[in-house]
């Protein structure tokens, strides 16, 4: 059975719906996020929408890749300004020399545009291009079978299943 867990709920905010009035636990001007993570119109407390959660997709995606979120930050305020104001590191950089495929990189950067006009306007626009980016590199390595040698990916790894119990057999006197 898949499923999905939801954690940190520390900062929220209730969206209108079917007519509804917002229900918001920040104001306009407020900021709340995790500095790390947070996009640009985040960090200055104006109006954000679903693009500034592909901003922060971004940011997550950036740091599982490299090792490194795409800014770092004495303080919050400093951390705050860089991602109003600097270029991220390339992910070469980043990771120290690891290489990555151009279109990886071009879909990390996409998503981490200072503007939010000009990054990825929707979730299915960026997943898209991930499911692109999966199919030509499918294409240009296919998948070997594994070696003692090779180490295992999450699709090598079977699904643990939980047991059925197993019915008693009721005791019929003879």
């Amino acid at each position: 059975t898949d499923f999905c867990k939801i954690v940190d709920f520390g900062i929220a905010k209730l969206l209108p719906h079917e007519g509804r009035d917002a229900v918001s636990l920040t104001q306009t001007g407020d900021v709340f996020g995790s500095p790390l993570y947070m996009s640009p119109e985040q960090c200055m407390g104006i109006k954000v929408d679903h693009r500034s959660d592909i901003y922060s997709l971004g940011c997550v995606m950036d740091e599982a890749l490299t090792g490194a979120p795409p800014f770092h930050g004495d303080t919050a305020l400093n951390l705050m300004m860089k991602h109003q104001t600097a270029m991220p590191a390339t992910m070469k950089e980043a990771s120290m020399g690891r290489e990555f495929p151009g279109h990886l990189e071009a879909i990390i950067a996409k998503s981490l545009i200072k503007d939010p006009d000009t990054r990825y306007q929707n979730f299915l626009d960026l997943a898209r291009d991930l499911a692109i980016l999966k199919q030509e590199l499918a294409e240009v390595t296919p998948r070997k079978s594994l070696s003692k040698t090779h180490s295992r990916t999450v699709q090598d790894i079977p699904v643990y299943v939980k047991p059925q119990a197993k019915e008693k057999k009721s005791k019929v006197p003879y």
